[in-house]
């Protein structure tokens, strides 16, 4: 029988981060541009690095309302947003 190395503690922090991460991309309201991303898909957040690419979700947080004041979700219905939701946008 073959013993398994230890993992690294540092791993843990990282599932336990990456749960984290997938709660709040299902809370996340996602906008009708990402309708053909299954939701599934999407479980862990990495930092941005250089600029957008096609293709590219963001998980974002609402600081202030502007010139949008709501979001198109997936199945076509308007949800009003408000300071401190998060969104899911392409």
């Amino acid at each position: 029988m073959h013993d398994m190395p230890a993992e690294p503690a540092s791993l843990h922090g990282a599932l336990r981060c990456r749960t984290a991460d997938v709660g709040r991309i299902r809370r996340a309201s996602w906008a009708f541009a990402t309708r053909r991303v299954p939701q599934d898909a999407a479980w862990s957040l990495l930092p941005p690095r250089g600029a957008p690419e096609a293709g590219d979700l963001v998980l974002a947080r609402v600081d202030v309302l502007g010139q949008h004041e709501g979001l198109q979700l997936p199945n076509g219905r308007r949800k009003q947003m408000f300071p401190g939701d998060e969104i899911v946008v392409a």
